[in-house]
């Protein structure tokens, strides 16, 4: 059933980029990143990305928190700007105040 559902996802995703792609991208590859759990690889999945030109790379198991490349390179650096930006608003406050949706925004485009 996860992978009827896998592979209709896929083939939605697919529609969407090729209705949006130019001629040139047509013949262009592109690459669907996804952990090795059972219910997202079988055979019939790799087929279907391999004859609707899909790359696939698949995360080794119990990897997917270390390798996500979004965590790594971009979502780290930024929660640790936001905690700091955070601690440093906590001492400024002597920790009295709570923090409002106002100062959530200044402190997140601060970080």
């Amino acid at each position: 059933m996860a992978r009827r559902a896998i592979i209709s996802a896929l083939r939605g995703l697919n529609k969407c980029l090729i209705a949006r792609r130019s001629r040139k991208l047509e013949r262009a590859y592109r690459l669907l990143i996804l952990d090795s759990h059972g219910s997202h690889v079988s055979m019939k999945f790799i087929k279907y990305c391999d004859q609707n030109k899909i790359l696939l790379a698949v995360f080794p198991p119990h990897s997917t928190h270390s390798l996500q490349p979004l965590d790594v390179v971009m979502f780290s650096p930024l929660a640790a700007a936001y905690s700091k930006q955070l601690a440093n608003y906590i001492e400024k406050t002597q920790g009295l105040t709570s923090i409002a949706k106002r100062d959530f925004y200044r402190l997140f485009s601060a970080a």
